[in-house]
């Protein structure tokens, strides 16, 4: 039992340590990707705040993930005209670029899994996944 949760404990860690490689070998971890995700997928303009709420994070922590990404160049702020205390939050060219080569991968990756384990398996995985993410949420919920 114990060789069994040390493997699942050895995937969970492969999920929660993604890093994004872009073409200049800098990396985003995963929470800086989440932040490119949110803002290439918003609508329109999106602020820090919105960012914040939408994944979760805590604005503290927000801001120190936003605080990096700025640093590396790819997300760029723009106070707004009518309330000059808010800040929208952009992508630059080089941001735009890691989300279309991190998404390309994604996707490579992800039929990758599904051509090796098919159909069936494949919606195991998915429903063994959902069931995890529940489990955790619980947990992460209750304390």
């Amino acid at each position: 039992m114990d060789n069994l949760k040390e493997q699942l404990a050895k995937s969970v860690a492969l999920f929660r340590n993604v890093k994004i490689a872009n073409l200049d070998s800098k990396s985003v971890r995963s929470s800086g990707f989440s932040v490119l995700m949110a803002i290439y997928n918003s609508p329109g303009k999106v602020s820090a705040i919105e960012i914040s709420k939408y994944l979760g994070f805590s604005k503290v922590y927000a801001s120190k993930v936003m605080k990096q990404l700025l640093t590396d160049g790819l997300i760029y702020r723009e106070e707004n005209e009518k309330d000059r205390r808010q800040l929208f939050i952009y992508l630059t060219e080089e941001g735009k670029k890691i989300v279309l080569q991190s998404v390309e991968k994604f996707t490579d990756s992800t039929n990758q899994i599904y051509m090796a384990l098919g159909e069936e398996k494949a919606k195991e995985f998915i429903e063994y996944l959902d069931q995890a993410r529940k489990i955790l949420a619980y947990y992460r919920n209750s304390k």
